[in-house]
């Protein structure tokens, strides 16, 4: 569903998922439930805390409940990535919860510009071209400080390696 089509709103918010969650369909919500712009625009409806109490939960209750980080190298998402690591850290949702994406061509900045300070040098050689912007992004994600494991489960949730 297109996040920023007003008749779509409803079903940005995973809460409308309880029901198919209970029945055991496996759900990926896609961007973490963040806002379409991360939350630039005043009509963005922001459903990542809703998702993260849903995660919470999801292991007792059983579900197959998991959030996409693609599209998360951008300024505008930087602090949804600082919770999430925040959540693994305490334990309160598992990194499985989680899952790698890069939803190429979305731009990718270097989000850890913004965590400190760097020289120029630096600056211009992360800034250079000719580099894969996949590898650019995972590298980037990774760096950030992401939990190991974010990177592959995917290929569980999706029973990548089950297909003879």
């Amino acid at each position: 569903m297109p996040t920023s089509d007003a008749k779509c709103e409803k079903w940005n918010d995973p809460r409308t998922l309880k029901k198919a969650l209970g029945l055991g369909v496996r759900v990926i919500a896609a961007h973490c439930a963040t806002p379409y712009l991360g939350g630039v625009l005043p009509a963005d409806k922001n459903y990542f805390e809703e998702l993260i109490q849903m995660l919470r939960v999801s292991e007792k209750k059983g579900w197959k409940l998991y959030a996409d980080i693609s599209a998360f190298c951008t300024p505008t998402r930087i602090h949804y990535l600082n919770r999430i690591r925040e959540e693994i850290g305490r334990g309160t949702v598992r990194p499985d919860r989680f899952l790698y994406g890069s939803d190429f061509p979305i731009p990718i900045v270097n989000i850890n510009l913004f965590k400190e300070p760097v020289n120029l040098k630096e600056l211009l050689g992360r800034m250079e071209g000719g580099k894969n912007p996949l590898d650019n992004n995972y590298e980037i994600l990774k760096e950030f400080g992401l939990h190991d494991s974010i990177f592959t489960n995917a290929g569980d949730v999706l029973r990548i390696g089950d297909r003879a």
